[in-house]
């Protein structure tokens, strides 16, 4: 665990007020709430396209104020559960057991729930998903690295289109995706407009405020999909914060990748925040937001804690950070040179306790400082990346780029259970 409290306090220093300095990990984690939390889940039985299938119904995801339609407007949203069958090796542990009622507990522990959530909204509800093989990355290494109770996919895709993205016509990563053993369909309705009345300009701000309604009312980690988990975030979970976000390129607050309890003021403040300033720009209502009251809400002990850059968000969305992230080295041979599809692959676990090895490459980036790695989609930017066009299963498996290496270990994974090869596209297809 030492290792764990320097990272967290390398972290954490920078940004707490000086009588904060000489806090260390112990210190934090005994700086609690005392909150009762009641279990908002019920567990039912229905039926969802030609099966029957186990589901928890939710009360309402507060929102916004009734204007026009918010998510507030449904009172329910249905969880459905994956297949019996699935590829996948599933958890012995008994805490971690698939079945719904297990999600229902409340938080006894005062921590961070083991809860991860994902929101994919539609433009229209009959659509099916059209997920990548970048999208499989970051949902399995949530399930390898985080070991969560629960995955939520929460999306307004219909029960067909759903029950579509699951047959044998769909594409391979829908299938794989959506079989994960702990992951949730969550079917919420997109939100139209915020409480000033303003309309949701696009698809991505319905998804803020989806994000933060439903991280409010169950607590948890939320992530974007271009958000890769690097390592396990237990020790942000259990460190007695109600809320942990970071930095991002240029010192804001990123609502991109976010830990929190269920109920947390942080959270509260800025859900009615939101609404009220909400003026169809790209991030007044979230970025804007809590690079606001992120700090003021710091007074409060134990209530936020706001990591450095490299925590959750290194580097950016910038073309030198994109192509530094994603080019491809050619000069720096190929993991798969002299190999086959089938054969064992090498394992590059770094073994450097201490710290002192250089990098194996003259390009390669150490983030062993980093729990979450964002990485912002290159073509936000329209700069053309050397060797790059898509993340495939090749593509990262070669190892011959930053984002490559620090995915390898999940898609080397998803190799040996022999859930894919490396002629396999970036669309699954």
């Amino acid at each position: 665990m030492e290792w764990l409290t320097v990272l967290i306090q390398k972290h954490v220093l920078r940004f707490l007020f000086p009588s904060f300095f000489v806090m260390t990990l112990t210190l934090i984690i005994v700086v609690n709430h005392h909150l009762t939390f009641h279990s908002f889940l019920s567990p039912v039985e229905y039926t969802f396209g030609s099966q029957t299938r186990s589901a928890v119904v939710s009360p309402r995801l507060q929102v916004a104020a009734p204007s026009n339609t918010t998510l507030d407007d449904h009172a329910h949203s249905n969880i459905t559960t994956p297949s019996n069958t699935t590829a996948f090796p599933t958890s012995t542990d008994p805490s971690n057991s698939t079945n719904p009622s297990n999600t229902t507990r409340p938080n006894e522990s005062g921590h961070i729930p083991n809860i991860v959530h994902y929101v994919y909204l539609l433009p229209d509800t009959a659509r099916t998903f059209s997920f990548q093989f970048k999208h499989l990355l970051s949902i399995y290494a949530s399930y390898m690295y985080l070991n969560p109770t629960t995955i939520y996919l929460h999306t307004n895709a219909n029960a067909h289109a759903i029950d579509e993205a699951r047959s044998s016509n769909a594409n391979k990563w829908n299938r794989l995706l959506l079989d994960i053993p702990t992951l949730r369909i969550n079917r919420v309705e997109s939100p139209t407009h915020a409480a000033n009345g303003k309309a949701l300009a696009n698809i991505e701000h319905k998804s803020d405020f989806v994000r933060t309604a439903v991280v409010s009312e169950m607590g948890g980690l939320y992530l974007d999909f271009d958000a890769h988990p690097l390592r396990d975030v237990k020790v942000l979970r259990e460190s007695g914060f109600s809320a942990i976000f970071g930095r991002q390129h240029k010192g804001e607050v990123n609502n991109g990748v976010f830990l929190a309890k269920p109920g947390a003021l942080l959270l509260d403040v800025w859900k009615r925040e939101m609404n009220r300033v909400y003026d169809g720009r790209w991030s007044t209502h979230g970025n804007g937001v809590l690079t606001k009251i992120c700090p003021r809400l710091m007074r409060n002990p134990g209530e936020v804690l706001i990591l450095e850059q490299d925590a959750l968000q290194p580097g950016s969305w910038e073309p030198r950070d994109t192509a530094n992230l994603f080019a491809v080295h050619s000069e720096t041979r190929s993991n798969l040179e002299g190999k086959k599809n089938g054969d064992v692959l090498e394992d590059f676990v770094d073994t450097d306790v201490q710290g002192l090895r250089k990098r194996g490459e003259r390009w390669e980036r150490d983030y062993s400082s980093t729990f979450v790695l964002h990485a912002f989609d290159p073509s936000r930017n329209g700069k053309a990346i050397e060797g790059f066009k898509h993340v495939t299963p090749r593509y990262v498996l070669e190892r011959r780029s930053n984002f490559a290496r620090a995915v390898y270990p999940v898609a080397k994974r998803l190799y040996e259970l022999q859930l894919l090869s490396w002629n396999d596209t970036h669309l699954g297809d």
